[in-house]
């Protein structure tokens, strides 16, 4: 029993210490950048900096703030539920001097409740249900230290002019009010009441209407995403509100057009962004009067689709040094483009992406990067360009970044990228390169490259792609390259280029090695190819080399006279019929005629094809004796073609055809169906009667008087 009891409390000792391990990792974690080391609060989970002055609480689900250590300077709060502050001085938070309850659920504070905090410099309070008259109430006496104060998604549908009131002894600086719901904002008390503001943030509210009066330190004025339809106006009389002013957004509202009068007196002006807005064009010279302007935000401003939206010396700008116009689909006119840059002598980083630059040819890339030596950062990614233009080469060698992501280029010049002599990040994904070789990319270039992308082209897996594998397996050891192997994929096969069999061993074979014996290969099946044809078609071979033979003969001995037929009938019959023809017809004949047949007559050791040949032009006539047997005799089958060819030239009664035996449907050849339908036929049967008659007309038939051929040959014995 003991033993039990002790086993139990082990197995629940282990099981909290695994409990609060896991909490331990997860809470050091999140506040990891902070260094928070240890618990330093009893009672909760809160976790201190080895000196205590950081206290992070955040996430915890606490419902008051606890008593903090002496030391504590700084505590994050936020995340929890808290409902309501009551004003205290029992858990050391005089001393703070950054607090943070955003997204809680502080409903109700204390009158004076942040006088309390007697050095406090940054407040949020953001993400909280609090109406601006409660805030306005608690900050009463609030420390003149403070510096920094977040209002963000406070629900709030006006400006809390009232609150300024309350800050106007501090050092406010930063004020944020962002994602709120403010509909106007008029800051001819504002700015008066704090002297000292520097940022202000009204981003992602419905403003419409604008009045800005003198702020004299303000460097910093966010109004992204509201409803505004013109630029604001930021001066009078040629002088201007915002003397100091350095960054603006005016990003995702809905201005149509630049009216820059509104913001040509902003002479520290270094940061514009108006992505994001209905703009129709970009007149001449629209920024050359912001005389500091180093930074141009144009994005995602597809009002700008088409061409001439983008007027030559659109950004004229001296001061200029990062451009960033990518994503508005602008279809740039090959002619006026250089222009379009001219004067950006002092670019930077220029960024193009997104937009339509495949009509550009390599004379108006030189024309237009000619006028921007200094430039170290270079875009042109989804710009449906099909090649690396030449002139980039020789006019981008100061670049350190160069995206030419998802285009169409397929081929990349040998050396290409050592004459880009500072470049350290190169990404060609999605383009449409098969290979990669070592001359293309040299060690010169990759001993400099610190990232670099070739992820999502159609490789052609072969064993060229060899040295780029195993140069990419040594560059994704190094941390340099990206997506690999996951997203490099074989063309049409759906497997990564490291899954395929390419191999020192197997791609040992040289080149010319291997291109001798693929073409020996085809050699060899192309010369059995034809032996097999040839050996198929022998016999019309042999029947076409006959005729030509004939028509040769039968011209050339024209004009020569003295020789006559030497036979009166050839007769040509199967081996099997032989003897019913010999005896039945050719006895009887050769009383009259002098036969010839190839079975009794033809002269051993002479070559069958000519012998034939040469008797049967010196018949007379040729008697075909058909049956099955016949039929299915490919020699017959010469024979009997050698016969029709002389009844086409010499007339059809050089041509006489017995039928010995019906002949079945299957054994039925195209040249004895021809025979049978062109000639008239003597049907052999058993009778006598019938087979004398067919005597009678075959001696006939021969006896029919006929032009003497001659003969130019001497006849063979």
């Amino acid at each position: 029993m003991e033993y039990s009891v002790n086993s139990d409390f082990k197995g629940g000792l282990a099981i909290w210490c695994l409990v609060i391990l896991c909490a331990l990792v997860v809470n050091i974690t999140t506040v990891e950048r902070e260094d928070f080391l240890i618990w330093c609060i009893k009672n909760t989970s809160c976790l201190c900096s080895a000196d205590q002055k950081n206290v992070n609480c955040s996430g915890l689900g606490l419902t008051s703030i606890p008593t903090l250590p002496n030391a504590t300077i700084r505590l994050n709060m936020s995340g929890n539920s808290l409902t309501h502050l009551k004003k205290s001085t029992d858990n050391n938070l005089a001393n703070l001097i950054q607090l943070d309850i955003s997204n809680n659920r502080i409903s109700s504070v204390d009158e004076g409740y942040f006088s309390i905090f007697l050095h406090l410099e940054k407040l949020n309070v953001s993400k909280n249900p609090l109406t601006c008259q409660i805030i306005n109430k608690s900050f009463n006496g609030i420390s003149k230290s403070l510096t920094e104060l977040d209002l963000m998604s406070m629900g709030w549908e006006n400006f809390p002019y009232s609150l300024t009131k309350s800050l106007t002894e501090t050092k406010l600086a930063v004020l944020v009010l962002k994602n709120n719901s403010i509909g106007s904002f008029n800051s001819s008390n504002t700015f008066r009441e704090l002297k000292h503001l520097k940022k202000l943030d009204l981003s992602f509210n419905f403003i419409a209407n604008l009045i800005f009066s003198k702020a004299k330190y303000l460097n910093y004025l966010s109004l992204s995403s509201n409803d505004l339809t013109d630029l604001p106006l930021c001066c009078s009389n040629g002088k201007t509100f915002f003397p100091n002013l350095k960054y603006l957004f005016m990003d995702n509202n809905c201005i149509s057009r630049l009216n820059m009068e509104n913001i040509n007196c902003l002479g520290e002006l270094q940061l514009l962004n108006i992505s994001s807005t209905r703009i129709q064009s970009i007149e001449s010279n629209t920024f050359s009067k912001l005389t500091n302007l180093k930074t141009l935000t144009l994005e995602y401003t597809t009002s700008l689709y088409g061409k001439n939206r983008v007027k030559p010396y659109a950004f004229n700008s001296a001061s200029l040094e990062r451009l960033f116009i990518r994503f508005n689909s602008i279809d740039f006119d090959p002619v006026g483009v250089v222009k379009v840059f001219e004067n950006c002598s002092n670019l930077q980083h220029l960024d193009l992406s997104g937009n339509m630059l495949g009509q550009l040819h390599n004379n108006h890339w030189d024309a237009l990067l000619k006028n921007m030596p200094h430039l170290i950062y270079f875009d042109v990614s989804k710009t449906h360009m099909l090649y690396l233009p030449h002139s980039f080469k020789d006019r981008l060698k100061n670049v350190e970044y160069f995206h030419f992501e998802y285009n169409n280029a397929a081929t990349m010049l040998t050396d290409y990228f050592v004459h880009f002599v500072n470049l350290n990040t190169l990404l060609l994904n999605g383009n449409k390169f098969l290979t990669v070789t070592k001359d293309m990319l040299p060690i010169q270039l990759t001993s400099r490259l610190k990232h670099l992308n070739l992820a999502f082209n159609p490789w052609e897996c072969n064993c060229d792609l060899l040295w780029f594998i195993t140069f990419a397996q040594r560059f994704t050891t190094a941390g340099k390259m990206y997506d690999f192997p996951k997203n490099y994929e074989c063309a049409g096969r759906g497997v990564n280029i490291t899954d395929v069999n390419i191999n020192v061993r197997n791609c040992l074979i040289g080149k010319k090695t291997g291109l001798i014996i693929r073409c020996t290969c085809i050699a060899m099946i192309t010369i059995l190819l034809m032996v097999s044809v040839v050996y198929r078609l022998r016999w019309r071979l042999r029947y076409m080399i006959y005729i030509l033979n004939y028509h040769r003969r039968k011209y050339i001995s024209s004009d020569n006279h003295g020789c006559s037929y030497r036979y009166d009938v050839y007769f040509s019959c199967s081996d099997s019929d032989f003897d019913f023809v010999y005896n039945d017809i050719v006895v009887k004949l050769e009383e009259t005629f002098n036969v010839y047949i190839p079975q009794r007559d033809a002269i051993p050791g002479r070559l069958k094809v000519k012998h034939t040949l040469e008797k049967m032009d010196r018949c007379k006539c040729v008697v075909v004796c058909l049956s099955d047997s016949y039929a299915q005799d490919q020699w017959c089958e010469f024979e009997c073609c050698m016969g029709i060819e002389r009844s086409v030239c010499e007339g059809p009664d050089s041509l006489i055809v017995i039928v010995l035996k019906e002949i079945c449907s299957i054994n039925m050849t195209k040249v004895i169906h021809k025979l049978i339908r062109t000639n008239q036929i003597m049907i052999w049967d058993d009778t006598d009667e019938s087979n004398d008659g067919n005597r009678t007309r075959l001696i006939r038939q021969i006896r029919t008087e006929r032009p003497r051929r001659i003969r130019n040959s001497v006849d063979m014995p």
